[in-house]
């Protein structure tokens, strides 16, 4: 298995944000699923497995120290930092006062890289 396919989200294709694990082990960013199950009804949309929002739970704590050791180079324009995911909101956080100028490339409301839209139109 693709190591970045590994870590990014079966329904958004971007980086797990905030990621959840149903019980069929299958990961999602928490917002992708939780819409995903209010639209598309209780069942996993990887495997068709019932699932329902109770169900979720956070993927075991070695997985997300993973996920949050990865390095990712800043998408403001002239800032080429490189930061590791687990502090990249944090980061992305202290360029708000250059808000109002177009400096970033494509973030996600999680704090991701890439921009994070959810279509249930493409399954």
């Amino acid at each position: 298995v693709d190591f970045i396919k590994a870590i990014s989200c079966q329904i958004c294709d971007h980086i797990l944000s905030d990621p959840v694990e149903t019980t069929c082990r299958h990961l999602f960013c928490r917002t992708c699923i939780l819409k995903c199950l209010k639209v598309m009804g209780s069942y996993c949309p990887s495997c068709l497995y019932p699932c329902f929002p109770t169900d979720l739970v956070t993927p075991v704590r070695s997985f997300l120290n993973i996920l949050d050791s990865l390095t990712l180079r800043c998408p403001v324009k002239e800032c080429d930092e490189e930061i590791l995911l687990g502090k990249y909101g944090q980061h992305l956080s202290s360029h708000k006062e250059m808000e109002g100028k177009e400096i970033y490339t494509h973030i996600n409301k999680g704090g991701r890289p890439r921009q994070h839209l959810l279509s249930m139109t493409r399954r």
